[in-house]
């Protein structure tokens, strides 16, 4: 059904004003759990929904009561954000007119683990707060972490394996002990053969099948007329 004239102006004006939406519609949104582990550079996810220029507002991170970093005037406030992290912090700038509000933290330490609160307090909303959270974990940690895993997820497959390999081995080791004797045993029934066929037994051989001739030796007598020396 075609629409008329006042209608169609009707929608195009609701079309246009869904581009500006109301001061209640703006609300700051963060993140879910961040993880991290020492040493790493980090960014902790907030905007403001739905995007607008936030560059002329108030911004500031806070953490453990702690104002890390205060956007103010279009720049940031060095005097008000804690010295601890000036040279650690930072914003997106150039985001900052999407509504873009992420915090940049560098060289992360085991201290930085925690809750993190993003704030514009002049946005005109009721859900001028953001969260985040981070969980940094040591190096060491995440080196015993994957070893575990990699134990327990090979926990059964290492001693079938080793198993399997024992049992090739002995199998293979027992077929050469059984190859090497009937070898053996071939080799002397091929040397007994041919012995026979020449007529040149084992020397060993013939002396057990000689008879044993006794050779008597005839007794010398003593002639008595024979003169004493």
């Amino acid at each position: 059904m075609p629409l008329n004239g006042r209608d169609q102006d009707i929608r195009n004006i609701s079309g246009f004003l869904s581009l500006f939406p109301l001061p209640d519609q703006y609300e700051v949104v963060g993140h879910e759990t961040i993880h991290a582990k020492v040493g790493d550079d980090v960014i902790l996810p907030c905007h403001v929904k739905p995007p607008f220029d936030v560059n002329n507002l108030t911004i500031e991170w806070r953490f453990k009561d702690k104002k890390i970093y205060l956007h103010r005037s279009q720049k940031r406030d060095n005097k008000t954000s804690d010295p601890e992290y000036k040279t650690r912090t930072s914003l997106f700038h150039k985001n900052l007119t999407k509504g873009d509000i992420s915090l940049i933290l560098t060289d992360v330490t085991k201290e930085d683990e925690g809750n993190y609160i993003c704030f514009v307090p002049k946005l005109e909303s009721q859900v001028k707060k953001g969260n985040v959270t981070l969980r940094v974990v040591k190096v060491e940690n995440l080196l015993f972490l994957f070893v575990t895993g990699w134990k327990i997820g090979l926990g059964v497959g290492i001693p079938v394996g080793i198993i399997i390999i024992i049992a090739g081995l002995c199998y293979r080791q027992r077929k050469r002990i059984f190859q090497c004797l009937s070898n053996n045993n071939s080799r002397h029934e091929q040397r007994r053969n041919d012995g026979e066929q020449n007529g040149n037994g084992n020397p060993e051989d013939k002396a057990e099948e000689m008879p044993l001739q006794v050779v008597e030796q005839p007794n010398q007598r003593v002639d008595e007329s024979s003169p004493l020396s």
